[in-house]
């Protein structure tokens, strides 16, 4: 009798302990420890499990801080720009003007290297072939700025005395023609082309460092060619008024002995 009394109380029991934990869990739920393991599982963060071999040394090191180059930290980014990127980035920005300044000074310089070239059959003067060299060097300075920024070159097809700026075209003509004439009509061609360039170089510039550091070596070369046809020039009893400097300016370079330089000419 003891003995069916004490089941009695274990099966009462058990029924209790049942009843309160459906009413805190839910039926099936388990004993309360249960309970609150599972719902700490559940509240905690999955863990991400790699799947390759790449995620796994990702989640095993922390990953370093990128550097950013310095034209890029100038700009406040943060992340590392490719030279390439950074190199289209500054052609997509460029103003306009700029982009036809430096097509503009790229056929210029051919004009200048054309016109010697012509000269250079027609008189006998080094003068002409020696600057003609010069000025194919500055023009490959300028294409190489053209590649660089990636803007079409009119020198595409390099054809002597052809151009396709029509206003260069017109101004080959002519020097051309005009220094034809005589030898000191060809020097004094020689120093208009020259005395053209210096200022065609300085109003051109654009603030963009890579751009204005050819520039000015341009100019430089032009200040040297400048002097050496007006030497000549005046030791074949000609003379010369600028077009294009002011007397002030022009006088300054002519009473300059040469500069040198990369492209001092």
């Amino acid at each position: 009798m003891r003995r069916g009394i004490g089941w009695i109380l274990v099966l009462t029991l058990a029924v209790g302990l049942s009843a309160c934990g459906d009413a805190d869990g839910g039926a099936g739920s388990g004993s309360t420890l249960d309970r609150a393991m599972a719902a700490q599982a559940e509240s905690a963060p999955p863990t991400a499990v790699p799947t390759t071999i790449a995620e796994a040394a990702t989640t095993a090191v922390a990953p370093t801080a990128t550097v950013a180059s310095p034209a890029t930290m100038l700009g406040g980014a943060t992340t590392v720009t490719s030279e390439a990127e950074r190199v289209q980035s500054t052609a997509d920005a460029l103003e306009q003007t700029a982009v036809h300044g430096l097509a503009w000074m790229r056929e210029e310089e051919k004009l200048a290297r054309d016109v010697y070239q012509a000269l250079s059959g027609m008189w006998d003067l080094p003068i002409f072939a020696n600057i003609a060299d010069s000025e194919q060097t500055h023009t490959d300075a300028v294409g190489e700025l053209l590649d660089r920024y990636g803007i079409p070159d009119p020198m595409a097809d390099d054809v002597p005395g052809v151009f396709e700026d029509p206003t260069i075209q017109a101004l080959y003509d002519d020097l051309a023609s005009q220094g034809s004439r005589s030898l000191v009509d060809a020097l004094i061609v020689g120093a208009t082309i020259e005395d053209m360039d210096i200022v065609d170089l300085q109003l051109r510039r654009t603030g963009v460092t890579a751009i204005d550091g050819v520039y000015a070596n341009l100019e430089k070369g032009s200040r040297n060619h400048l002097r050496a046809f007006i030497r000549t020039l005046e030791r074949q009893g000609g003379e010369y008024t600028p077009s294009y400097l002011t007397i002030a300016e022009y006088e300054a370079i002519i009473n300059t002995p040469p500069e040198r330089g990369r492209s001092g000419g």
